[in-house]
């Protein structure tokens, strides 16, 4: 973690503000299915879009996600099948366009990369009141970060669907675009699992 440059940053948010704040953003997940990135196979269908600009960022998550090379990824899943099924955030993959595989990361790791430096606002003089602010916005952060992620096991039920996002931190150069997604979607009732796969 870059401590100076968190400093500077932390000094300009409180000398305009003197205190730190988190606003959650809402989320309207049908939204993935405009892209035209949508696959269907055995009854599922899933759609996703890639959020990799800082104003797409920012309009979902209240920070500029993209300057710590984090891309997340919006998911939509309905269940057109008269079964319940099962979808693992460990199955989740994205592949880019030389074929390295990237794994998501935890929201949390995500909130602790853009957090608040709580020890900054108090150390500049602006008081315990700051630093309990900072810790009050990182906490609020890290919270709506997790409620917006793809659980690690979720069942959608027959004719419902589920959105949420899924986290990467991707190298710089790499295209989201120019890759696909990948993930497993198991059929609880027989176990069968079906891979589903789709460009962003």
């Amino acid at each position: 973690m870059n401590w100076p440059a968190l400093l500077s940053a932390g000094l300009i948010a409180a000398v305009l503000s003197g205190c730190a704040s988190y606003k959650h953003k809402p989320v309207n997940y049908q939204a993935a299915e405009s892209g035209g990135h949508t696959v269907t196979a055995d009854g599922v269908s899933v759609a996703a879009e890639a959020f990799e600009t800082k104003e797409e960022t920012v309009g979902a998550f209240d920070e500029d996600l993209t300057e710590e090379g984090i891309v997340p990824v919006q998911v939509l899943v309905r269940n057109g099948t008269s079964g319940n099924i099962l979808i693992q955030r460990d199955t989740v993959q994205l592949v880019d366009a030389t074929g390295q595989v990237h794994r998501p990361v935890p929201a949390i790791v995500v909130a602790e990369a853009v957090e608040d430096n709580a020890m900054a606002y108090a150390l500049l003089g602006f008081g315990i009141f700051s630093y309990a602010s900072a810790q009050e916005a990182n906490k609020e952060r890290t919270a709506d970060y997790q409620s917006k992620e793809l659980d690690e096991a979720k069942i959608v039920t027959p004719g419902a669907e589920h959105g949420a996002f899924v986290y990467f931190k991707l190298p710089k150069g790499v295209d989201p675009n120019s890759s696909r997604l990948k993930l497993q979607v198991q059929h609880v009732g027989s176990n069968q699992v079906a891979g589903i796969e789709l460009e962003l």
